[in-house]
């Protein structure tokens, strides 16, 4: 299940879909240890105050860490979050930052829609 990362000893893709409806409806009964449940590479899920499940990737870019929000759970799966989270990879790689890289996507579609 596990695969190797380009960082040797850390793992990515750690987490089932089992594994998070079990901590969701532990943390919500206020049972869990933590707020957050890692699937690695980081991607993350997270309960908020709210009680909303959302993914997020914390990442690196410009000596700055950053948070890039991907979508609330279950509206956006595991393979969806992970999906995203190699998306957001690849912009690094290019050099940009994805927060960005989807705002201005954003703009782009709504000025073409106009």
């Amino acid at each position: 299940m596990a695969t190797a990362s380009p960082v040797k000893g850390r793992s990515t893709n750690r987490l089932s879909d089992r594994t998070i409806r079990a901590f969701l409806s532990n943390a919500r009964a206020g049972k869990a240890a933590t707020k957050k449940l890692s699937d690695g590479g980081g991607l993350f899920i997270t309960l908020t105050p709210a009680g909303s499940a959302v993914w997020r990737l914390k990442y690196r870019h410009g000596g700055k860490e950053k948070l890039h929000s991907i979508g609330v759970y279950p509206a956006v799966g595991l393979e969806g979050a992970r999906s995203a989270r190699e998306t957001a990879r690849a912009h690094l790689r290019e050099g940009r930052d994805p927060t960005t890289a989807r705002q201005l996507t954003r703009v782009a579609m709504t000025v073409a829609s106009a």
